[in-house]
């Protein structure tokens, strides 16, 4: 992955020197940093779902630490995005979000990784979970730019309004292209959450809400976030009757445990199954 990265167009080995070109606060927990080369020169493309790593030295940390985060908007831009949760005892996500300010410079390795969305006419589900969105909006937003007559679905999850990142944006993009649809399902919706009705479903990304809400399972399915939600999007399409199909997944914890659950054969021939942990401090 690395070799074929360094070696695309404005590719490059090891790590290279951003500029923190802006920084936007997405939701009470989530940041964006949106990263140009100090250089100025071409970087490389990627496709939707990979990732970049960050290599930082906090002051208060003796060794350096690197991060893995997935970019977070659609390939082709001159810079890389990518969106940050602030994890309570995150050593790196702290550090970025407490100490890292726009004109600050970030090394960073050029993007990899082979949880990407599939170039296909398939319709498309995204399912989230809490900071997983970000490589789902990666995927929407190249949808919604190269393959503008293709259908998707982004189905998120989250503990309430002010925890859900990009909502604005996402709704915006349902509302004005046809082949996109969005659902929300709170947890734990606060009072304004109850009062302005901003959420489709209170709890969980179940079954029988999938159901109610996508015409049948003949779609590729892209899930992503925390390990709770993983192992539940799992059950959820084994309980929907799938037997056996394709995988591709990214897992950054406990890996062990989900790869077990991963190869099972529950996919119907057609019906594909992409799977990532997006769940870094």
């Amino acid at each position: 992955m690395y070799k074929e990265a360094k070696e695309q167009p404005g590719g490059w080995e090891g790590f290279r020197s951003f500029i923190v070109d802006k920084k936007v606060e997405e939701s009470d927990v989530i940041t964006s940093f949106y990263l140009k080369p100090e250089d100025g020169r071409a970087i490389s493309s990627y496709q939707a779902g990979q990732y970049l790593a960050v290599k930082v030295k906090p002051e208060d940390q003796e060794n350096t630490q690197l991060r893995h985060y997935s970019l977070s908007d659609a390939p082709g831009k001159d810079y890389y995005r990518i969106s940050v949760k602030r994890e309570d005892k995150g050593v790196v996500s702290n550090y970025l979000h407490q100490s890292i300010q726009t004109g600050d410079v970030l090394l960073i390795s050029a993007p990899a990784g082979d949880f990407v969305l599939e170039s296909n006419n398939k319709p498309a589900v995204l399912l989230s979970g809490g900071v997983g969105l970000t490589p789902m909006v990666s995927m929407l937003n190249t949808i919604v730019e190269v393959q503008p007559e293709r259908e998707v679905t982004l189905i998120h999850g989250a503990l309430n309004s002010r925890l859900h990142a990009m909502k604005e944006h996402v709704a915006q993009l349902a509302d004005e292209h046809a082949n996109v649809r969005s659902f929300v399902a709170y947890s734990q919706p606060t009072e304004q959450d109850h009062a302005e009705k901003s959420y489709d479903k209170e709890g969980y990304v179940d079954l029988e809400w999938q159901k109610s809400i996508l015409p049948n399972n003949q779609a590729d399915f892209y899930f992503c976030g925390p390990t709770p939600f993983m192992k539940m999007m799992y059950r959820v399409l084994s309980e929907w009757g799938c037997t056996r199909g394709k995988y591709s997944f990214r897992v950054f914890r406990t890996s062990r445990r989900i790869k077990r659950r991963a190869s099972c054969n529950w996919l119907k021939p057609g019906l594909s199954l992409y799977l990532a942990e997006a769940f870094f401090i």
